[in-house]
This record gives C-alpha cells, sequence and structure tokens, in this order.
C-alpha cells in the first residue's frame, strides 16, 4: 500500500488525532492489510500542523501524536524471526458486524506456522477508567510450552477514545517528551506490562478504550521504564474489570488459517485453471436430476494435474473459489428436485464435500424456484419446508438470504393457502433473515399471517410478481383493513424494492419505517401525491427510482414546505404510459436536494408558458452530473425545444448525458456542437448515450444525421473551454423491417467516428432486437445502485 491514513488531505481534527482512530484505526487498519496479503504499506504524514501527523516537531517544543503510537504497537506485533501471517480472527463477527466492539489478531511464525502475537482490541466508546474490559479465553494449545509459563501481555491505551495526548504503550508515553523516548506513565489508566501463566490457558482482560498485544513466542521489545507484574492465568491490569469472556478458537496456521497470499494465489489459479474447473463444474451442474452419490460424478476427464492442484488448495481458499462459483442471489434449488449448486458441488469428491460441509457461508443463502410443474408432480409442502431448514441449518450463525418464487397455487396436488404456506416456511427463520426476495401470488395476504416484530436482521426486501401484467388489488394491501405490520419493528432494515406499492393509495396501510431507507424502488402505479409523502418520510434516501401511474397528474401534488433530502444521490421518476405525458417539473416542488448527482426524468412534459419549470426543475439542475430524459423504452420529450436547449444551459456540471432520439436527437445534437460565439451547452460532457428505442420506425432512423454526431464529437475533442468528450454509446433496436438500415448506420457510425476512436475515443453500439436491451441495464453501474433491487425493473419491462 503505497499511502495511507485516516483521512484524505490532511485528515479530519477531532477524528484524526484521536487515540480511536490515529491509534486504533491505525493498528488494525495495518493488520488488516496485513491478513489480505499486503506485505508493506507505506502511512502519510506532513508539514507541521497537520492532524494526522505521526509528530509535530513545533518550535520549541514537540509533540507526538495518537498515530505514532500505532507505529509502535504495530512493529512490536509483527516481530518475528522467519517473518510473519496475519490473520483476522473474525472475533464474534467483528469483519461484517458494524456494532462489534472487539476485534483481533493473531499473527504467525512464516515457516513453522506457530503462534508469535496476539492482537486484541476493545472498542468499548467510554473512559478506561470505567469501562468493562473484553476478556479473551486463550487456550494453552497457542502457546509454546518451553515459554507459556511466562508470557507477556502488553496494552495500549488512553483515557478515552477522544483523547490526543493522554495515551500510553506498555505503561509509558511520549506526554510531554522533546527527545523521543518513553517515560513511565503513573496515570491509572495506563495499564503497565503484565506477565501470566498460560500452561493451562489463560484469560486476557483488555480494559476499554484499548488494545493488547500478547506475545505468545517472543519476548517484547524492552524499553526503558517498563513496569512489569506477574499474575496467574489471567492478565487483570485493572482492579475494576468487568467482563464476559471470550473463547478463542486457535488452530495451526497449515490446517486452517488462510496466509498472507490467500488472494494472489487465487488469483494465480483463477488463471492458470479457471477454463479446466469451471468446465468441469458446469458440466456437472447440467445434470439435469442432480447428483445422488460419488459414483455418479466421473471425474477421470479431469485433467489429474488441475484436479491434483485444486485438492492441494487451503480449505479457506477452496472455499472462496465455491461461494464466487454459486449462481448471484444464491445456490438455487434445481428445478425438478431438491438439490443445488452447494449440493452438486459437494458430491464432486470427498475432498469438497469435506470443505463444504464445514463452510457456513456456502449453506446461508438460497433461491428456492418452485415455479415448475415437474417440481409440484414430485414433492410435498412438507418437504419443501424441511428442506428449507435442513439447509439453513448448516450456515451456522451467518445471516441468512432467502430468495423464494412460487406462482403456483397448488403443491403436491393440495391448494396451498396463506396459512400454509409462508407460515410454516418463514417464522423459524425470520430472526436471521438479512435478505428477503418473495415472488407470490396474493402477497399481501401470505405476508399478513407472519408473526410481527421478528424480523431483527432483515436489511433488504425485494417483493415482484411476475404472474401479474395489470394493475391488481391482489398485490396491494386493502386501505379498508388495519395497517399490515410485519415490516414495523425491522431496525436493519435500508433497501426496499416493490413490483407494486404495496401500501396501494394510502401509504399508511402498510407500516415501514422509511426514514431508514437508503435504497427504494418501487416500480409501477405510484400516484404522484403518494410519491411526494414518500419521499418526504424517506430522509436517509440515497438512491430512488420510482414508476408513477400513467393517468396521474403531477399538479395535483399539494403544495407544502420543503423537505431536505441531504443524502440523496441518484433519483429516477418515470411515468409508464403510452398515451399522452404527465410527469412535470411539479413532482419536485416541495424538495430541496443539495447532494443530487444524477436525475432521470420522463416522458417529461415542458410548457414555455409555465413558470414552474424554471422555480422546481432548474435549480437541481446546476448540482447534477448525470442527466437523462430516457424514460422505459419508449421516450418522449414533449416540449418547445428552445425551453430543452434553455434547460440544458443550467446544467453547466453534467458530465454523463443520456438522450433519446425521440427527443429530436438533431437538434439537441447541434445545440451541443461547440462554435465561436455561442454559449457552450454541457460544458463539462464527458459522456454522451443516444438511444434508438423503436424497433419499427423506419423514418425515424433515416432522420439520423452522422455527420451532425461527428461534427459535434470533432467540436468537443480539443476545445479551449470545454472537457475532453471521452464516450458515446449507441443503441439501436431493430426488427426485420429495420435490420438492413440499422446494419447501415451502425456501420456509418463506426466508418465515421474511426479517426477519433484510434486517438482514444471510446465508441459503443449496441444492437438489440426489440425489447432485449433493458432500460436499466444501460444505468451506470454505480455503487449506490441495488442490484436485487434493479431486478423489479426488468420485470416491468418484459411485461
Amino acid at each position: 500500500m503505497t499511502e495511507f491514513n485516516s483521512a484524505s488531505c490532511g485528515g479530519i481534527p477531532g477524528i484524526s488525532n484521536t487515540f480511536a482512530v490515529g491509534s486504533l484505526w491505525t493498528v488494525d487498519y495495518a493488520l488488516q492489510l496485513a491478513s489480505v496479503g499486503y506485505s508493506a504499506a507505506y502511512i502519510h504524514t506532513r508539514e507541521q500542523g497537520i492532524s494526522y501527523n505521526l509528530f509535530d516537531p513545533s518550535p520549541g517544543s514537540w509533540t507526538t501524536n495518537p498515530p505514532y503510537y500505532a507505529l509502535l504497537a504495530v512493529a512490536e506485533a509483527l516481530q518475528s524471526k522467519n517473518g510473519s501471517k496475519v490473520v483476522d480472527l473474525d472475533i464474534m463477527g467483528s469483519r461484517t458486524d458494524l456494532n462489534a466492539t472487539v476485534s483481533g489478531y493473531a499473527v504467525y511464525d512464516a515457516i513453522d506456522s506457530s503462534v508469535q502475537q496476539f492482537v486484541l482490541f476493545n472498542y468499548y466508546n467510554t473512559t478506561s477508567t470505567s469501562a468493562p474490559s473484553a476478556s479473551f479465553s486463550l487456550p494453552s494449545s497457542s502457546f509454546k510450552s518451553s515459554s507459556s509459563n511466562a508470557i507477556t501481555v502488553k496494552y495500549l491505551t488512553a483515557v478515552s477514545m477522544a483523547e490526543t495526548m493522554n495515551i500510553s504503550w506498555g505503561g509509558q508515553t511520549l506526554r510531554g517528551v522533546g527527545d523521543g523516548k518513553l517515560v513511565k506513565a503513573a496515570d491509572s489508566w495506563a495499564a503497565a506490562n503484565v506477565q501470566i501463566d498460560c500452561t493451562k490457558g489463560c484469560t486476557v482482560n483488555v480494559p476499554a478504550p484499548g488494545m493488547a498485544v500478547v506475545f505468545a513466542g517472543a519476548a517484547p521489545v524492552q524499553n526503558n521504564a517498563t513496569n512489569t507484574n506477574t499474575t496467574t492465568g489471567a492478565a487483570k491490569p485493572s482492579s475494576d474489570a468487568t467482563s464476559t469472556v471470550l473463547a478463542l478458537s486457535i488452530v495451526p496456521m497449515a490446517k486452517s488459517l488462510v496466509p498472507l497470499c490467500v488472494y494472489a494465489t487465487l488469483v494465480r489459479i483463477r488463471r492458470v485453471m479457471r477454463d479446466d474447473w469451471l468446465q468441469a463444474c458446469n458440466d456437472v451442474l447440467r445434470q439435469p436430476q442432480g447428483i445422488q452419490d460419488d459414483s455418479t460424478m466421473n471425474t477421470a476427464d479431469m485433467d489429474d494435474s488441475v484436479l491434483d492442484s485444486i485438492n492441494s488448495l487451503p480449505s479457506e481458499i477452496l472455499c472462496k473459489i465455491f461461494l464466487d462459483y454459486l449462481p448471484e442471489g444464491g445456490s438455487e434449488v434445481l428445478v425438478g428436485s431438491l438439490s443445488g449448486t452447494t449440493i452438486t458441488l459437494s458430491h464432486v469428491c470427498s475432498r469438497w464435500r469435506e470443505v463444504i460441509l464445514v463452510a457456513p457461508r456456502l449453506w446461508s443463502q438460497l433461491f428456492l424456484n418452485l415455479d415448475d410443474e415437474r417440481f409440484q408432480e414430485k414433492h410435498s409442502w412438507e418437504q419443501v419446508v424441511q428442506f428449507v431448514l435442513n439447509w439453513f441449518s448448516k450456515a451456522g450463525e451467518c445471516p441468512l438470504k432467502l430468495r423464494f418464487n412460487c406462482q403456483s397455487v397448488s403443491v403436491g396436488g393440495r391448494e396451498i393457502t396463506e396459512e400454509g404456506y409462508l407460515n410454516h416456511l418463514l417464522p423459524p427463520l425470520m430472526a436471521r433473515i438479512r435478505d428477503l426476495e418473495l415472488d407470490l401470488r396474493r402477497l399481501p395476504q401470505h405476508l399478513s399471517v407472519l408473526p410481527p416484530n421478528k424480523f431483527q436482521q432483515l436489511e433488504s426486501i425485494v417483493l415482484h410478481n411476475g404472474y401479474l401484467k395489470t394493475n391488481s388489488v391482489e398485490m396491494m394491501w386493502n386501505p379498508d383493513d388495519e395497517p399490515l405490520t410485519i415490516f414495523e419493528n425491522t431496525p436493519r432494515l435500508q433497501r426496499l424494492a416493490m413490483f407494486f406499492p404495496l401500501f396501494g393509495k394510502r401509504l399508511n396501510s402498510v407500516l415501514i419505517p422509511w426514514f431508514q431507507m437508503t435504497s427504494l424502488i418501487i416500480s409501477s402505479y405510484i400516484h404522484p401525491p403518494v410519491l411526494d409523502e414518500l419521499l418526504s418520510k424517506c430522509v436517509n434516501l440515497v438512491c430512488g427510482v420510482f414508476y408513477i401511474i400513467g393517468d396521474a397528474d403531477c399538479s395535483l401534488i399539494p403544495s407544502r414546505p420543503k423537505t431536505t433530502l441531504a443524502h440523496l444521490v441518484e433519483l429516477t421518476i418515470v411515468c409508464y404510459t403510452s398515451i399522452q405525458s404527465v410527469l412535470t417539473p411539479a413532482v419536485l416542488r416541495n424538495f430541496h436536494l443539495p447532494k443530487l448527482q444524477t436525475l432521470r426524468l420522463g416522458p417529461l412534459s415542458l410548457e414555455a408558458t409555465s413558470l414552474e419549470d424554471k422555480v422546481y426543475l432548474f435549480p437541481h439542475l446546476s448540482l447534477i452530473r448525470r442527466l437523462s430524459f430516457q424514460s422505459h423504452m419508449r421516450s418522449w420529450f414533449e416540449c418547445d425545444h428552445s425551453l430543452a436547449i434553455e434547460l440544458l444551459k443550467f446544467a453547466g456540471n453534467v458530465e454523463d448525458f443520456d438522450i433519446s432520439s425521440t427527443n429530436d436527437y438533431s437538434t439537441i445534437m447541434k445545440a451541443l456542437i461547440i462554435s465561436d460565439g455561442v454559449d457552450i451547452i454541457l460544458p463539462k460532457l464527458k459522456s454522451i448515450r443516444i438511444h434508438f428505442p423503436d424497433p419499427f420506425n423506419v423514418d425515424q432512423l433515416r432522420k439520423i444525421s452522422i455527420p451532425t454526431l461527428v461534427k459535434m464529437v470533432d467540436s468537443r475533442w480539443h476545445p479551449q473551454q470545454a472537457t475532453h468528450l471521452e464516450k458515446i454509446s449507441v443503441f439501436l433496436t431493430q426488427s426485420t423491417v429495420t435490420k438492413s438500415l440499422v446494419r447501415m448506420l451502425k456501420n456509418s457510425l463506426e466508418d465515421g467516428l474511426q479517426g477519433y476512436v484510434s486517438r482514444g475515443l471510446i465508441l459503443h453500439v449496441v444492437v438489440s432486437g426489440a425489447g432485449e436491451v433493458i432500460w436499466q441495464d444501460r444505468l451506470p453501474h454505480d455503487e449506490n445502485y441495488w442490484k436485487e433491487g434493479m431486478d423489479c425493473m426488468r420485470l416491468l419491462e418484459t411485461t
């Protein structure tokens, strides 16, 4: 790692210069780098006065800052005669649990794989004099017998997380010291070194906030003024320490813990063996009835050297490969049999079975697809429920991901009632489900019989129905009934996608903690006033995609005080209609969007005589970087063209522009040409997407002017006042009527822009059949997009 520290550009005062971040985080981050394969890391420090500096040599004085103490601790934690291998012990799920207050690492000798040091963290956020310590129970097998009777524990502590000066390492400090030599810290919070007898195992208490290095295989570096105590069986630097003991299961490095080279090895394996190995897996998965026992899997055709290389890998690397190979969304149950990718792989050989059966993450996700007659003929609903429960029983403590699709009215010849459907499947799993996707008939009725307040780990929900192709009350909660409360108490819920708005025309008919949502997707039939009310509740929303009902009127949205959506980065509002455009800027009338980066509206209706266009829309345009008037597979830009050009003049920071051929493509393309004496439209434009979605409109395709496009590119290739154009994407949709014309246009585009492509322009021309190129597939692949949620958009396209 060529450069790191807590925050770019000099750090953040009050954060980077604290014990919490400058000391504890820096140690944790450095060891995390080592645990995933980094061999070196360079910490950045700058001139005097920068908050993340290691020290400040101020005139007449010398200040040692929290990051310097971190370097002292890391240097001793990694000491080993033969080099070190570092493993994150993932104590209490600390690698993924954002609320974890403890973590730890084991440092192994690179040659004999013996434990050299343990590094144990207690992040409990309070003062060290009043905080409960975290106790870590270390087995005797972790230590060499020759040294286990005198194990040294050395502490990095401070008076509080926010402390900037009162910090000690091994009971010593550099506070007020100008010569760089540690001195004894007499304060009660400064934990001195201790020696403990670990012959029969021992318990190490780590005060909060603080960190301990347990020298299991080597003596620590001796500094002056070291203060060492000796105790037997436990290290207790604070007499007031109270704690819960965390038992660490430490096993030899060579058997189960991943070495530093794990990711480099994995990359090398994929490069050398990917084709042969994945072909063998694909051959297995293509067998229609699954695999019943070892004898049915013939590995003779697999190259011996490939199989030997695979089976010589550590179990963790093999497990990682299996995880990468699982279908997106989980291990899909094969249609016609109660099997799945995970089970199939376990039948390849005994080694793979051993690895899979003890790998909880491989059993923590499942895509159960029962919408098939072959399945319904073979299995009863009771068998399905038992299969799912048995599957997830192997997942250990891992959070669960379940995708469930069943449009059938009956299973095994017996009609599925609301009470006998989800009510037997989900309740035993609800407390552990993190991601849930349901595709069911009469979804509201199924949800209504589930017990409330059980989804305590639920973070994302996808609710859609591919069977229904129209606006059906079967997908919406009856507004005359009592509110649906199944999702009311879901403290971790952040992502929600619905093909139909479950709440219908009344938002409070379904109780959902809207204020928690960061990603929200509603694919169809939401009324503009309901959307306005919904957005006003989603104050933490980051990305939103909404389809409003086609015959609605945005002018019906009542005026009210503006709501600030301070976190909203991506917003898409589409009116799904084949009649007249009804989407107007009034849809944004009640919102202030200070962080908006991407805006997609359409089909947008602008009227030159209406002032609301400027009042409600233009202020947002100055902020955004990605602008689109693309709307579904059909697009209209029903407005005065001069007003459209005027609108683009307000979008001075747009870098990515998305237009449709029906937006009067030629008029807008001419406006984008840079010429002397004319104001530059979209001066920062880097990428442009042009869509020709109608596969039967011959006249539209004939109006495409390749020379105009080439002239626009040429004017932006070396402009003095505009950003260099980098990429053009053109999406052409063809039919039997327009196939030859589309082919001619594609060739003309490539020939006309060939000179610019040779000089670095990226040209992406996509030709597809009607309905093949789906709108959300063309959306930028930003980190804000929630892939599973966008599947709802795919469903809408196909209907």
